[in-house]
């Protein structure tokens, strides 16, 4: 069920052009006003920051010029001394020469640095297995969680429960609740109703043993937020915000509905797969809609020095945001 096959944007690329102010923007949005009157089909998108940002070098450890993540995933271009992203253009275009398009775009006045956007996607249990070697500890309790959230206690009445996958089950609480002692804090009362932004392949409201009262949602690849086609993001909400006490499926971290309201970003498809500036834009909308815990579980091609700029400015913005994903050597991980 979790697996994933990479988000297919056709023959289209996406590069992100990141620049040190509103004046290099604007030559930015000249150079593609020129593209289009020369007959070339492209589009720009713009995300500015509050407050500018440095940029940073991805480290070299290949030992050769290129850089084995840029020889494996995408061209990098970086003016030293105009290290600086105050905001940063999304351009979609198609080419035929990706190596030109970047010098090209590099050259513009202001213009600090210019990365293909990335592939991004969850974590499947197959990787997982691999990883681990065999172990598959994220695959075992991605298991657990499934058998228990789609099945329901054998002897609750028929309407009073829905049936998933043909099996019933009283609600179960996953290992990783206890070993993180959430249970310490649940007779906790938080000063305010905490909103959490889980970003991932959307939620099926609605869901027996999720919350629906006050979710609201960011759509992203024409797709609804409220519609979760992989399971994935559906998976990871229950295990954050799982309603307990219900004999259904698990309990969860926060399993009291009433303290906190959940925030979903569509970042990634329904097959498990997007981009960078897909899941940076799902982000962005849970920071504007007052989210301060933000949860993502995926993992991606590599470093981006845009992608890095952008998540530093957004934790500056605002020092309680706090991200779930990480990487495990290098590779992405699982929450």
């Amino acid at each position: 069920m979790f697996s994933y096959e990479p988000y297919d944007s056709g023959n289209t690329k996406t590069l992100l052009v990141s620049y040190r102010d509103d004046s290099a923007h604007e030559n930015v949005v000249d150079y593609t006003k020129k593209m289009k009157c020369a007959g070339r089909q492209v589009k720009e998108k713009n995300h500015k920051l509050k407050k500018a940002h440095k940029l940073q070098r991805a480290a070299d450890s290949s030992g050769d010029k290129k850089g084995k993540s840029d020889k494996d995933r995408r061209l990098r271009w970086l003016q030293e001394d105009q290290a600086i992203m105050a905001g940063f253009s999304v351009l979609e275009l198609e080419t035929d020469d990706l190596e030109a398009e970047i010098a090209a775009l590099s050259a513009i006045e202001g213009v600090t640095a210019v990365e293909e956007d990335s592939m991004m996607h969850i974590m499947s249990m197959e990787y997982d297995q691999k990883l681990r070697g065999g172990g598959g500890v994220v695959a075992e309790h991605i298991r657990e969680i499934q058998d228990a959230i789609s099945a329901t206690a054998d002897e609750l009445p028929e309407e009073d429960v829905e049936v998933q996958h043909g099996r019933r089950l009283a609600e179960e609480t996953p290992y990783g609740i206890n070993m993180v002692n959430a249970s310490h804090v649940w007779p906790e009362t938080p000063a305010t109703n905490i909103k959490i932004c889980v970003v991932d392949t959307g939620y099926d409201l609605g869901h027996v043993d999720l919350p629906t009262d006050g979710v609201q949602g960011y759509n992203q690849y024409n797709q609804l937020w409220s519609e979760d086609g992989n399971g994935h993001g559906t998976h990871c909400a229950g295990t954050i915000g799982a309603i307990g006490g219900n004999g259904i499926g698990v309990t969860s971290v926060n399993p009291d509905p009433s303290k906190f309201t959940f925030y979903i970003g569509k970042g990634l498809s329904n097959s498990g797969g997007g981009t960078g500036e897909g899941v940076m834009a799902a982000v962005q909308a849970c920071v504007d809609n007052g989210a301060k815990v933000i949860s993502l579980s995926l993992g991606g091609g590599g470093y981006s020095t845009i992608d890095n700029a952008f998540y530093e400015a957004m934790y500056d913005e605002d020092g309680e945001l706090t991200s779930t994903a990480y990487y495990y050597n290098g590779q992405p991980g699982h929450t």
